[in-house]
């Protein structure tokens, strides 16, 4: 059973993964980010990608690796400028037609709704991002944290329609074309979030 502290370390996880991947971090977000691997709130026992996560951004930081290569990591393999190695988006990967903005957005869109939220470029770029889906997880888990059982049960469900379906593969082929510490080390440790969260849940059943 998921007890208070587990939901909360799954939402810190979450929340702070889904904002990596939405944008690159410059140098100061990374700095903050590295001096608090010691208090990453998933044990690293529970995922090898955790620990592999953890291992590389300390290797990031070690080798001062610049905003500009980091930059031009997140460039080419989300295709923020250009055409992508690895699209973050959930249509493109489980959509029949492989676009964005297909059925699966809309759905993800739904369920953002259901909960008061909405896609912050809304219109602009696809609601089925997955740093965008990692942090809508940490916001159902810290509602729930504040009172809203029904968020807990939109985060199982979400995940079971959405994120379980596309992320775990999404990620390890992230992994193999990131080519900075740093982007393998926040795509490891998103792997190791979601594959402990969909254990915990799998556990719980």
């Amino acid at each position: 059973m998921l007890d208070f502290q587990d939901i909360d370390a799954f939402a810190a996880a979450f929340t702070v993964l889904g904002r990596l991947h939405v944008q690159p971090a410059d140098q100061q977000t990374r700095a903050q980010v590295c001096s608090m691997l010691d208090e990453w709130p998933l044990s690293p026992s529970v995922s090898e990608h955790t620990a592999t996560g953890l291992e590389l951004l300390r290797e990031s930081a070690l080798a001062e690796e610049s905003d500009s290569d980091v930059v031009t990591d997140y460039d080419t393999l989300y295709g923020i400028s250009a055409g992508a190695k690895v699209p973050p988006f959930e249509s493109v990967h489980r959509g029949e037609d492989r676009l964005v903005f297909d059925k699966q957005t809309l759905e993800v869109r739904s369920a953002y709704a259901e909960l008061g939220l909405q896609a912050p470029r809304y219109n602009a770029e696809p609601d089925d991002h997955v740093g965008l889906e990692l942090d809508f997880l940490g916001r159902c888990l810290d509602a729930r944290l504040n009172g809203n059982a029904q968020a807990f049960d939109a985060a199982v469900t979400f995940t079971r329609d959405h994120v379980e379906q596309w992320a775990p593969a999404m990620l390890e082929a992230a992994f193999e074309q990131a080519t900075t510490s740093w982007l393998k080390g926040v795509i490891a440790l998103s792997r190791g979030a979601v594959d402990s969260w969909i254990g915990a849940l799998n556990a719980d059943a």
